[in-house]
This record gives C-alpha cells, sequence and structure tokens, in this order.
C-alpha cells in the first residue's frame, strides 16, 4: 500500500512538472503578426477588423510582412471620419479589407531599413483582379519617426514608438497615429516633395491649366 501511496506521489510531481514546463515552452513560443494584435489591448478595434475580413490567416501565416497596425483610438478616428454611426463591424467589409491591405508590405522592413525616402507596395490592390496592382506607400524617416503618405495631414500617419520594432515571428510591426487611407494620384503628389513644382499645378484652380486636381 505504501508502495503503491509513493508511485502515485512521483506520477503526480511528475505531471505536475510536464504540465509547467508545457505552459513555459507555450508562453516562449514565437508569436506571429497576428498573435501579437490580438493580444495586444490597443489592438482590439484591429482584432475585429481581421477577423471580419477574413485576415487574421494572412498575417498569421509563413513569410515576412511589414504592418503599420492603428490603435483604437486610430481606428476611431477613421470611423468618425466615415459617419457618426460607422463602426467596424457596419462599415463596408471590401473598403475595410483594401483599408486594411493598405498597411501590410510583403517584406519585413526593420525601422532601420526604412529609407529617408521611398516607395514600398502594399497588398491593397487598385482592382478587384486576382494579380492587381499594389498601391503604393510612401515613406519618410526622420529622427525617430517614420511618416506615412504625408502624416496625419494627408491621409497618412506617423509611428508612435521612436525607432521601436513590435518583432514578430514573421515580420514586424510599426504602430502609428492614424488609419492610412487609401491614397489618390493627387495625394501622392501633395506627399512627395520631390514633386513641388508638379504640386503647384495639379493642386491650382487657375491658370493655364486649370484646376488639374478635378482632372486626377
Amino acid at each position: 500500500m505504501k508502495n503503491l501511496i509513493k508511485k502515485m506521489a512521483i506520477a503526480t510531481i511528475a505531471l505536475t512538472m510536464f504540465s509547467c514546463s508545457d505552459d513555459d515552452n507555450n508562453s516562449n513560443q514565437p508569436q506571429t503578426i497576428a498573435d501579437i494584435a490580438i493580444a495586444g489591448a490597443d489592438f482590439s478595434t484591429l482584432e475585429r477588423a481581421l477577423v471580419r475580413t477574413n485576415l487574421v490567416g494572412t498575417l498569421d501565416g509563413t513569410g515576412s510582412f511589414t504592418v503599420f497596425a492603428p490603435t483604437n483610438a486610430a481606428f476611431e478616428t477613421f470611423f468618425d471620419l466615415l459617419g457618426p454611426t460607422v463602426t467596424v463591424e457596419n462599415v463596408d467589409e471590401n473598403i475595410l479589407k483594401a483599408i486594411l491591405l493598405n498597411h501590410v508590405i510583403a517584406d519585413e522592413i526593420t525601422f532601420a531599413e526604412v529609407p529617408t525616402a521611398g516607395y514600398a507596395t502594399t497588398l491593397s490592390t487598385l482592382n478587384s483582379a486576382a494579380n492587381g496592382p499594389g498601391i503604393s506607400m510612401f515613406l519618410q524617416k526622420s529622427g525617430t519617426t517614420i511618416t506615412i503618405n504625408g502624416g496625419v495631414d494627408s491621409k497618412g500617419a506617423t509611428t508612435t514608438q521612436a525607432t521601436a520594432d513590435v518583432d514578430a515571428s514573421n515580420g514586424v510591426i510599426h504602430i502609428v497615429n492614424r488609419v492610412i487611407q487609401i491614397p489618390t494620384l493627387v495625394d501622392h503628389v501633395i506627399d512627395n516633395p520631390e514633386f513641388d513644382t508638379l504640386q503647384t499645378v495639379v493642386t491650382s484652380t487657375g491658370g493655364a491649366f486649370g484646376n488639374q486636381g478635378a482632372v486626377l
């Protein structure tokens, strides 16, 4: 009887040790971008948006991605622009999906790798074709901040964590203070300082060229 009790005690201790070890291993598992978004309290709206548009699998999968992740406050500001009753649950799903993909680049770009000024291609496409051309994102880096598509004054955003990369097993996250809207050709002209002369022509409402902003 004593031997039986002793064996049971040893088995119980072993089982407890195995369970603790298993828990530790699980907690140390590399997290994907989707895991981080789902676990982050300030990304709850992003999580709901990813679930609604069936994009969790994309950001949970293999590959290398860069995601500019809007906070809950950023989404709230964006939905307010669309209307007083618009939420992540009732906004047009196709619009929401296009917007979300406009925050994703199919390549891992850390803060150190962001150019002083340059373009990257997002997963958001110009049309619904399977291999439609991707929409461009204009990136600028100054000091400790990344500015996307001209910043908050031009439908874009800026990063909120100085030089900080949120590393994931399948890429990197940069936290941003606004939802990055789909840019037009005029937006890109305005956002890039290299196009200052063209910007003057495009945004002019008079003169020999007329209002080219309405055309573009």
